[in-house]
C-alpha cells in the first residue's frame, strides 16, 4: 500500500485496475464488483468512452445493529465497530450526494436482496 499512497489511494487503484478488468470483452454482458469502496472512486474509474459498458452503482446497507448481528454471526465480530458504523454511514453519504440506489438490508432475506438486484439489472436493461 505505501508503493501507492497509502489506503486511500490503494482503493481507488484497485478499484480502477478491477473496472478496467471488468471492461474487456469476455462474452458476459453482466458482471458484478462486490466490494466496499467509495462510489466516486467507481465513477472515476470507468472509462469515458461512449463504447465502454454502463456502470450502475448500488449501495447494500443496513442498520449498525443488523450489521453488528451479522458480522457476529459470521464469525468477525472485530468488524462491529464504531470505525464501521462511520464508514457505512460514509458510504451512505456519497451514494446520497451521487444519486447511487440504496437497498437498505436490515430487513430482507438473502432471497429478497438477490430479487432486488435482479430488479435493478432488469431496470438497467430497459434503459441501455
Amino acid at each position: 500500500m505505501r508503493d501507492i499512497g497509502g489506503g486511500e489511494a490503494w482503493q481507488a487503484d484497485a478499484t480502477r485496475r478491477w473496472l478496467a478488468r471488468l471492461a474487456e470483452p469476455q462474452g458476459q454482458t453482466v458482471h458484478v464488483l462486490e466490494e466496499q469502496t467509495r462510489p466516486s472512486f467507481v465513477l472515476a474509474g470507468r472509462g469515458n468512452d461512449a463504447s465502454e459498458p454502463t456502470v450502475r452503482i448500488v449501495l447494500l446497507d443496513a442498520r449498525p445493529e443488523v450489521r453488528e448481528q451479522r458480522l457476529r454471526r459470521r464469525g468477525q465480530p472485530g468488524l462491529a465497530s464504531a470505525q464501521m458504523d462511520c464508514w457505512a454511514a460514509y458510504l451512505r453519504g456519497q451514494a446520497d450526494a451521487l444519486s447511487v440506489l440504496v437497498i437498505d438490508t436490515s430487513d430482507l432475506t438473502v432471497a429478497q436482496v438477490a430479487d432486488a438486484l435482479e430488479a435493478e439489472l432488469a431496470e438497467m436493461g430497459r434503459h441501455a
